[in-house]
């Protein structure tokens, strides 16, 4: 029993101090007293840009013609 609960409280520390929560948490136990815990790692954060540019003549990907 005092393994199954420092399981729950690492999965919750992981899940409090992590920037992004694992994936694919996956907990399994034979009955033997034991917890076996599988993840993979979180997916990193992705910042994207939209870059744009106007030469100012008019026409364009939005105008038809």
């Amino acid at each position: 029993m005092r393994k199954y609960l420092f399981a729950i409280a690492l999965v919750m520390a992981c899940a409090v101090f992590a920037q992004n929560p694992p994936r694919e948490l996956v907990a399994t136990s034979n009955l033997d007293s034991r917890v076996e815990l599988a993840w993979k790692s979180p997916a990193p954060e992705v910042t994207t840009y939209e870059i744009a540019y106007d030469d100012g003549t008019g026409g364009g990907i939005d105008e038809a013609g």
